[in-house]
């Protein structure tokens, strides 16, 4: 029985009875935490909601320690405490040039790979499973027998789905595979034989018309989505064209995707370079492959450009309702990703505003915080370093944020990987990834999760060894 169950039962047992349960008796991180008629606040259930600055007994908060309760009374708990916790390395994934990780559905993994074969030769893509504890369950498993350029991944149910680029033909393709057994299930199904270059996303929803996953892509400068249902591996409706670029209009150079609850709602987030300057675009999507006008542009500050874009993040919503915002997160260097005097990393939240019968969403800027990179340090450019996510956001049910950035010095001689945890108001604290290669790039970090000690991060380190290196986030309590 969950907690929120016990403490409802135990709120109507003692209220029945005559007995008054006490203000801040729980702690909490949420309403559904708190027994019937209170309401999270500032870290416990109470009957009403306090001012944070004017209400809270400061005799009573500490500073935050790691220990499971709100010592601060900032209403979140060990937060600023964090430490990453590894790594565990990846069997089999030496020399590996990069890595994903995705979630199993019962608090472990599945790591992806890609490492040079030195007898077909080209890059080959792996795949391993671990335990909530990060012991091997099965793999190194070689997915496929072709060369891939790059992939991306969305886990669904029992299976996992990797869409990538075979690297002799550049033709697009989408397969699943087990979980358990990393075996491939279904058929392989082509997406574009006509792609281009490495621009594409992959989500994976459930809607009306079943479990469908949607790739954005593009194919001759124009941007596309195709649905395809799962696990039958079979189109679903018309190729969308999402954007056709003009002669004052250049194509987009980098695609994005994410999925509201249910597959209410897509919002694919494009990225472009035009004369010095960028656009990136949030544009809202039917699950019928609709795209609602005109979506909203997240406009860069001076003259330099996006060099970087991570998978947007949806922030609330259910299967019933739409979600309340969104979240982007983007890099922003000079065009050519050499250092700039201003080199940083934004992360925009939108409220959402929905309105279907026009159909029309609206988006309102609620917050931007900047993030900076140590002195003599930039964010790495995507467009320089091809790998596969050098800029990754993720979202905890409380409200914080974590971006995970990959940083090189002004010389590109040494890299570090940083992770920032972002409170609603904007602050946000550093963990330096305890590495010291030459050069090394966080590649992925588990999607929208309950908890912070939930986070998994996964690293590829290109010089030394080259293994691929799991960490996640978390602390011990006293």
């Amino acid at each position: 029985m969950s907690r929120s169950l016990l403490l409802f039962f135990a709120s109507f047992a003692l209220t029945s009875c005559g007995i008054e349960i006490p203000d801040a008796e729980y702690t909490c991180v949420t309403n559904s935490g708190c027994p019937s008629g209170f309401v999270c606040s500032v870290g416990y259930c109470r009957r009403h909601a306090i001012d944070a600055d004017v209400e809270v007994d400061s005799s009573t908060c500490v500073a935050e320690t790691c220990n499971g309760v709100d010592d601060d009374c900032d209403g979140f708990v060990d937060d600023g405490v964090l430490a990453l916790q590894g790594p565990t390395p990846v069997a089999g994934s030496e020399t590996s040039d990069w890595a994903t990780v995705l979630p199993d559905g019962s608090g472990g993994r599945v790591v992806l790979f890609v490492k040079y074969d030195m007898v077909s030769g080209g890059n080959h893509l792996y795949a391993s499973h671990f335990d909530v504890a990060a012991s091997l369950l099965a793999g190194p498993t070689e997915l496929g027998l072709l060369a891939v350029s790059q992939f991306q991944t969305s886990t669904f149910g029992p299976n996992f789905h990797v869409v990538y680029t075979e690297a002799t033909t550049n033709k697009l393709v989408l397969q699943q595979f087990s979980i358990a057994t990393l075996a491939q299930v279904g058929a392989t199904f082509d997406v574009s034989t006509m792609h281009d270059n490495s621009i594409f996303d992959l989500v994976d929803a459930t809607t009306a018309s079943g479990d469908q996953a949607y790739v954005i892509y593009t194919e001759n400068q124009v941007v596309k989505m195709r649905a395809v249902l799962v696990p039958a591996m079979t189109a679903v409706g018309v190729v969308l064209d999402l954007f056709t670029p003009s002669g004052t209009d250049p194509a987009f150079d980098g695609v994005r995707i994410t999925a509201a609850p249910c597959g209410r709602m897509l919002f694919a987030v494009l990225h472009r370079i035009a004369s010095g300057a960028s656009l990136a675009r949030i544009v809202p999507i039917t699950p019928y492959l609709q795209a609602l006008t005109p979506g909203h542009d997240v406009v860069p500050t001076g003259t330099n450009v996006v060099s970087v874009l991570a998978s947007p993040v949806v922030v609330g919503g259910s299967c019933l309702v739409d979600p309340s915002s969104i979240a982007v997160a983007w890099g922003e260097a000079d065009v050519f990703g050499i250092p700039a005097a201003s080199s940083e990393v934004h992360l925009d939240t939108f409220a959402i505003t929905t309105a279907l019968a026009d159909p029309k969403v609206t988006f309102t800027s609620s917050g931007r915080t900047t993030i900076t990179p140590p002195p003599n340090f930039i964010f790495v450019p995507q467009a320089i370093f091809v790998v596969e996510s050098p800029l990754a956001l993720t979202h905890v049910a409380d409200g914080r944020f974590y971006v995970s950035a990959a940083i090189v010095d002004a010389a590109y001689s040494v890299g570090q990987n940083d992770i920032y945890e972002v409170l609603p108001d904007g602050t946000y604290t550093t963990t330096i990834l305890p590495t010291t290669p030459k050069f090394a790039v966080v590649l992925d970090a588990l999607p929208d999760v309950a908890s912070p000690t939930d986070l998994v991060f996964t690293t590829a380190e290109t010089t030394d060894d080259g293994t691929t290196r799991q960490y996640s986030l978390g602390c011990t309590p006293p």
